[in-house]
This record gives structure tokens, sequence and C-alpha cells, in this order.
């Protein structure tokens, strides 16, 4: 392929860098031209990285009228030595199609190791819009051998910290970068697909647990909120206290074994989206149980210490009610109004950062479309109702 991929510059006059890529196909070993990049690519760090080479300085060498045979004599000429892996951390979903997320970043952290390499322009408290990629860093580490890169690799997404946004794909491309398949060298693109599914069954059981408390602690105050609504004290706001710092506050228990103390205040309350602020201080000798019917679209838990969870901020979707995850378009309808669903039935595709993505029912019912193809529908928007 190396050498196909000098021939097809040579063909073109090409000049500067550039990446040509192929496909390979597995069961005749036979590779086949896919494209040419006509620039520095995401990956470049992985070829600077096992030939010492700074490419983008080469770059800005020939574009001026140097030759590459004079960059290479004056930086030690052209040697190819160990291995590098290149993954990238995104603002995505891999459970919900990898459709990307919003939200502000609590905590990143990559841990300082020799031969790691991070490419990043985020920061704490930096927002992941709607308006970007939601790419966060480009992750390159460098090993004499692949399989000390691969356990390198593994080490760094395992120390990485990463707070504030409702999902990442850490956990996924740990996954896959540890997987047999990967490990082995034996792989093929259907090997996403195939572990997607491992990401949510090994999420760790604390978190599983903290967002069913968060979902609680959302449906009974969503119960209380129906009741107020129909009442004089309709206009009083949520949780209101003479003692203006006292939080509202619930108690749950888990698995006969942990008690949750939940402390919240409701930040911003709206009929489509409302806002929450939680302390959740979890007990280790009792026990929660909860009922009620919820769709939780987001929740972002800090973690500071082993038993207290801070700063969560959740978006709901109670009673088959679909909304959007960020600002959009509505590509398709993919069903009509008063069709009878069922859960994680193809409601609506719609596009948003370069990506398609389809809106799931949440619950089993007869569905009411609100929108249209074509429609540009803003953040929380409700696009349908399932009753």
């Amino acid at each position: 392929m190396a050498s196909s991929a000098v021939e097809i510059a040579k063909l073109i006059n090409y000049v500067g860098a550039g990446t040509v890529e192929f496909i390979v196909d597995v069961s005749t070993g036979k590779y086949y031209f896919l494209e040419v990049n006509t620039r520095l690519q995401v990956e470049h760090p992985v070829t600077e990285a096992v030939t010492g080479l700074d490419l983008v300085a080469m770059q800005i060498w020939v574009a001026q009228g140097g030759s590459i045979k004079d960059f290479l004599s004056k930086h030690g000429g052209l040697t190819m030595k160990g291995h590098a892996i290149e993954v990238r951390i995104y603002a995505e979903d891999p459970a919900n199609e990898f459709f990307p997320v919003i939200g502000t970043i609590g905590n990143w952290k990559v841990p300082s190791i020799d031969g790691v390499r991070s490419d990043s322009g985020i920061v704490q408290n930096s927002e992941i819009t709607s308006y970007y990629d939601p790419l966060i860093s480009k992750l390159t580490v460098y090993g004499s051998t692949r399989g000390e890169a691969i356990q390198k690799l593994l080490h760094t997404l395992r120390s990485t910290i990463l707070f504030g946004l409702p999902a990442n794909n850490i956990s996924f491309l740990f996954n896959t970068i540890s997987s047999n398949e990967f490990i082995s060298g034996i792989y093929d693109t259907n090997i996403v697909s195939r572990l997607v599914k491992k990401v949510s069954e090994t999420k760790p059981e604390s978190v599983h647990v903290i967002n069913g408390v968060i979902c609680a602690t959302v449906w009974e105050w969503n119960q209380r909120r129906t009741l107020r609504m129909q009442r004089p004290y309709r206009r009083i706001k949520s949780g209101f206290r003479n003692v203006p710092d006292k939080r509202q506050n619930a108690q749950y228990i888990f698995n006969e074994k942990i008690k949750f103390d939940v402390f919240y205040e409701v930040l911003k309350e709206g009929d489509k989206e409302t806002e929450f602020d939680l302390i959740i201080d979890a007990g280790k000798n009792e026990t929660a149980s909860w009922k009620g019917v919820i769709s939780l679209l987001s929740a972002t838990n800090e973690r500071s210490n082993n038993d207290k969870f801070e700063n969560g901020h959740v978006r709901i979707s109670i009673d088959g009610i679909l909304t959007t995850p960020m600002p959009c378009r509505i590509i398709s309808v993919n069903v009509q109004s008063g069709a009878e669903v069922k859960i994680g039935d193809s409601i609506l595709t719609i596009e948003s950062m370069k990506m398609e993505t389809k809106i799931r029912a949440t619950a089993d019912g007869i569905v009411n479309i609100k929108v249209k193809e074509g429609e540009m529908i803003k953040a929380g928007e409700i696009v349908a109702i399932i009753s």
C-alpha cells in the first residue's frame, strides 16, 4: 500500500503533505483505493511519533520551495521506529448511535506519561456546543512495540479524568483497545458495532444507581409539581422555604444495602425542560427502591469522593415526551401521527453537527408528531408525544 500511495502521488505530481487511504478485503488480502486527503490529517501525530519528524514544519518547508531531501538531511533522515496508536476522545454517546452531546467540562485531565501526547484545546469550564465538532482530544501513545503501545494507551485511558458531560467515548475506546480482536491485530470495521453494547454492560454500577436515584427524585418532584399546578399555590416557586438556603430533600434505598439522602434545588423550571442542582449522599447500611415512568435524556454527576456525588444537572423526558438533544434539522419523519409504536422504534431522523441520528420511542403507545421534515428545531423542543 505504501508503494501504491507513492505511485499515486507521482501520477498527479502531488507536492505537500497528504494521506492516501485504502480499504482491505481481509478474505482475499486485496486492497482498494479509497481517497486522497490533500492536507495534514488528525492522524499525523502517529507518523511523527514513529519517525521523529515534525510534519507541520516539513509542510511549511515544502510550501516555501524547499525539497524533502534537504529537509531530511537536516533532520537525520527518515527512519521508522516503534509503534504508535491514536484515539480521539469525543463528546458523544456510544450507547446512542454515537450521537454528539453538549455541556460544560467540569474536570479534565490527561496523565503526564512519557510517550503520551494529547492535542486538545479543551480546559476546565470549556463549553461543548452544537456549533463545532465535539472532539475533546487527539490522544497519541508511542511504545517500542505494538503491545507496549496498547498497554500504555489502556493505562492512559483508565487514568484520564473527564467530568461534566452527559456522555463520552472513553469507555468505548478502552473496551475496543482491550478487546481480543484488537489485541490480536485481526479485526475489521464491524468491530465497532460488535463492541458498542459492551459499553453499557461494563459501565460502573455506581453510575447506574446514581442515575436511578436522580430519575426517582425528578419523577417524584414532577408528581408533586402536577398537583401544585392544580391548586391555588401553583405560582409559588418549587421548593419554597421560609429558610432560603434549605434545599428540598428525598431519601431512597437501593438493593436493601445503600441509603441515599438527596438534597436538591430546582434552578430553572419550565414546561419542556427543568434544571436541577443535586447533592446525593450515599449511606452504606440501608436501602432504596423507586417506581415511575421516566426517560432520562442526560445526567452528569461529578464525584468528589466515594460516598458523595454532587453538581448534577438533569434533562428529562416524562411519559413519552420526545425532545431534541441539541439544535438540529428534521431529516425525515419515520412514522405518522396516530401510529402505534413500541419502545425503540425509530420516530424521527435528525441531523446535527454533520451527523444523522434517530430519535426513538421511549415508551409503547400512540405517537403524535409535532414537527415536519426540513424544519430547523432548537434544543429541548418537543418533537413527538407518545400517549
